[in-house]
C-alpha cells in the first residue's frame, strides 16, 4: 500500500518523506517499487533452499545440487536483466554498480 502511495506522497508530504526516506530516496520517482522487488527476490532465493531439497528427494545429490544452482542463478540473472533494463536508481551509474556487485 505504501509503495503505491510513494510517487505522490514523497513529493507532497514532508511527514511521509521523513518516515520512508530510507526506502524510497535512492530510487527514481517512477521506480519506487524496486525496493519491494528486491525483497521479493531475496525471499525467493531463501525459499529455493527449502523447496528444492523437498522436491528433489528422489533425485541424486548431484542432480539436486545442479537444480539448486540453476534456480539460484536463474533468479539472479532475471533480476540482473530487469535491473539493467529499468535502471531504478536516481544515479544511473549506481544501477550498473549494483548489477556488477550482485
Amino acid at each position: 500500500v505504501i509503495t503505491t502511495m510513494a510517487p505522490k506522497s514523497f513529493t507532497t508530504s514532508a511527514i511521509f518523506r521523513v518516515r520512508h526516506k530510507y526506502f524510497y530516496a535512492k530510487f527514481r520517482e517512477d521506480r519506487y517499487f524496486w525496493g519491494m522487488l528486491t525483497m521479493v527476490k531475496n525471499l525467493l532465493l531463501n525459499l529455493v533452499y527449502f523447496i528444492v531439497p523437498a522436491v528433489s528427494s528422489a533425485m541424486s545429490s548431484t542432480g539436486a545440487s545442479i537444480l539448486l544452482a540453476n534456480a539460484t542463478l536463474g533468479l539472479n540473472l532475471l533480476q540482473l536483466l530487469v535491473q539493467c533494463h529499468y535502471l531504478p536508481y536516481k544515479v544511473p551509474m549506481n544501477s550498473y554498480l549494483d548489477a556488477m556487485l550482485s
